[in-house]
């Protein structure tokens, strides 16, 4: 272990340069290849997250053991993380995209401590080691807590969803099927599966995917849809997409999803009015 001054140092360094560190984190958060953080979280919340999480590490390097995340002092930095790990997961990103968020942090001090310690290698050289050990703890702790969680959330929409993953009726020939939650692949498999027997037994020739409670959409979600579509075309059905939010669509749009396949309404008001149409009929006013 280093000096008991260092600790203290470290400490300091974070309390007089949280504003900066906070915006600095955000922006390599921001510039991550492949990152979605700044598409499904706004950044006055994330601010406030780099914040309080900066506040928290303060903390817990004035401990005496600052190199080791289960002292007492480090407890506030743990919960922190623990509460964004579970939000994280309920809002869909992935675990790689969770823990990446907590080691971007690394480069954030890394220019703080070179700026401090320049002109004593030594020194710096030190600072480095307990950072990145002390990081790495902490994001294995979002690691972990995010795979718990999502577990959690998977096990319990398997449960509740596993004959909930309704195909509606809605006139003779027409299916609605809204899905909920998140959608893995066998979630995914079931969800083709339902509408694929639905199709079969009912004879419809339109089928309507309302994803207005979905979560998150990203590239594997947008994937498992297209192979509905796909799937539902070979058997004589048209597939009509609503409920994809503006946001969603931006999001898959920078990821570059391929959505040509899709046939897609705004919501499902006008997904059904084009499934009647699909039907040779239409929606009209009584009066008229």
């Amino acid at each position: 272990m280093v000096s008991g001054r260092l600790d203290q140092t470290i400490s300091e360094l974070i309390e007089t340069h949280k504003v900066e560190l906070a915006a600095d984190w955000i922006e390599r958060i921001k510039a991550h290849p492949g990152g979605r953080t700044m598409d499904l979280i706004d950044r006055d919340t994330l601010t406030r997250e780099t914040r309080a999480l900066l506040e928290a590490l303060a903390t817990g390097f004035r401990s005496e053991s600052y190199d080791n995340i289960e002292h007492p002092e480090f407890a506030e930095a743990v919960r922190l993380l623990k509460d964004l790990s579970t939000s994280r997961a309920q809002r869909g990103f992935s675990p790689s995209e969770t823990a990446t968020s907590v080691l971007c942090l690394k480069d954030s001090l890394l220019n703080i401590l070179q700026s401090e310690y320049g002109t004593d290698p030594e020194r710096l050289h030190t600072g480095i080691i307990v950072m990145n050990k002390v990081i790495d703890q902490l994001a294995l702790v979002t690691f972990e807590t995010f795979t718990q969680v999502r577990e959690t959330l998977i096990t319990s929409q398997h449960l509740a969803l596993e004959h909930s993953t309704p195909v509606v009726s809605i006139w003779e020939g027409m299916l609605l099927m809204p899905l909920m939650g998140i959608i893995d692949t066998q979630r995914a498999q079931q969800i083709i599966e339902n509408l694929l027997d639905t199709i079969v037994s009912t004879g419809s020739r339109v089928a309507i995917l309302d994803l207005t409670a979905v979560p998150a959409f990203d590239t594997r979600v947008a994937q498992h849809i297209i192979k509905t579509v796909s799937a539902a075309k070979m058997l004589g059905a048209d597939v009509i997409v609503t409920g994809i939010s503006p946001d969603a669509a931006q999001t898959l749009t920078k990821l570059g999803v391929d959505l040509s396949i899709l046939d897609t309404c705004g919501g499902l008001i006008s997904g059904v009015a084009a499934g009647y149409q699909r039907l040779g009929k239409e929606v009209r006013d009584i009066g008229d």
